[in-house]
């Protein structure tokens, strides 16, 4: 059994005695802007969900198929999610790896209607609260991934990146020009849809 995939197990508790139909291979795909790149992959039920578990080297991560698409996704936002679909979370041998440390359900692929009208709600009282005006149409933008505490990664129609913060615990954020403080920043390297991309695939 390989590190990660081990590491995994140990971190998730009892999970292994209650996997079924474990089946380890590997897998070579094609990622945009990346290239080929080599996976063991550990493919298994658990709790009657089918989970795969991607590894390399010294990272991996654990992903699951979505059961529909957004018809707001971004053409390589749906390769993606065809490819390796929707990750749970990641792991790491290294330390330095801590960008997506604490997102859960990167590539998210369903619209969530819900997160975004809470930050419709959340980002205009702020404003109004500062007598500034709304700089950012919250509800053309697409949740890509989440924190625990509930900051949410966000992008537009054109790939821009954006990060919600209720709650501000990360240093590589900035805020965004004109808005109040826990509501819109920007990370300071990565700024795009893309480069989110390239960075989570030359990560794990």
């Amino acid at each position: 059994m390989n590190p990660i995939f081990r590491k995994f197990l140990i971190g998730a508790g009892g999970i292994y005695s209650k996997i079924e139909e474990l089946n380890i291979h590997e897998k070579l795909i094609t990622i945009p802007h990346i290239g080929e790149k080599r996976y063991t992959i550990s493919e298994f039920k658990y709790n009657g969900k089918q989970l795969v578990f991607w590894e390399t080297a010294a990272s991996g991560f654990l992903a699951y198929s979505p059961d529909g698409f957004s018809a707001k996704l971004l053409p390589l936002h749906r390769d993606i999610l065809q490819a390796i679909g929707v990750v749970k979370e990641v792991y790491s041998l290294e330390k330095h790896r801590q960008f997506f440390e604490n997102f859960e359900y990167i590539f998210n692929g369903s619209d969530d209607e819900a997160v975004v009208a809470n930050i419709c709600r959340d980002y205009q009282a702020k404003c109004m609260a500062h007598n500034l005006n709304a700089k950012v149409d919250c509800r053309s933008l697409f949740p890509l991934a989440y924190e625990a505490n509930g900051n949410v990664v966000l992008y537009d129609n054109a790939g821009k990146l954006y990060f919600y913060a209720y709650d501000l615990a990360r240093d590589d954020v900035a805020i965004l020009d004109g808005c109040p403080e826990l509501t819109f920043y920007t990370f300071e390297s990565v700024l795009t849809f893309d480069e989110y991309v390239e960075r989570f695939f030359s990560n794990y």
